[in-house]
């Protein structure tokens, strides 16, 4: 099994890819190119990369929920609470998020957009938006979208297995 892995290339081209078996190359491959993307698109955005997914993962829990409190984040996230708390109170220091007491319910604390927070948002939002229209004129519709259902397939089993 493991002199399949070192084979040559030739080999594995050799095969159709639906029987062709993953290798290590593959793997380190996908690794490599995850990360150059994830670094080019850090370049891009004007906040660290943790940061905007925390930001994005709020907006779309406001947009379902009337309010939204630091344990929801956590599960969306999958981060610990102590995680959420210094990313929220870092978020919350440059002004991009505020956190209230609930009214109701003392112990608990409301997390939302101050305006500073919701322009950036919408910026970035933006900024994303022309760029994937860009990369989808160059690489077609139909393309696309394929690869986002492949890649958001790919996501949810990766994460299923990894869990």
């Amino acid at each position: 099994m493991k002199a399949k892995d070192t084979e040559s290339s030739e080999w594995q081209e050799s095969e159709p890819p639906e029987e062709r078996k993953v290798t290590l190359e593959d793997y380190q491959q996908l690794i490599i190119q995850m990360r150059k993307a994830n670094v080019q698109f850090q370049q891009m955005c004007n906040i660290p990369s943790g940061e905007l997914t925390m930001l994005l993962t709020l907006r779309r829990l406001l947009l379902v929920k009337a309010f939204v409190i630091p344990s929801d984040i956590g599960d969306a996230m999958k981060l610990s609470r102590p995680a959420v708390s210094r990313m929220l109170h870092n978020l919350e220091r440059k002004g991009y998020l505020e956190m209230k007491s609930s009214e109701e319910d003392h112990r608990y604390v409301k997390v939302q957009f101050t305006p500073r927070g919701k322009q950036l948002i919408t910026e970035e939002l933006e900024k994303c938006c022309m760029l994937l229209e860009r990369v989808k004129e160059r690489m077609g519709e139909r393309e696309m979208n394929r690869f986002l259902h492949y890649y958001s397939e790919f996501c949810a089993i990766l994460i299923d297995e990894i869990l």
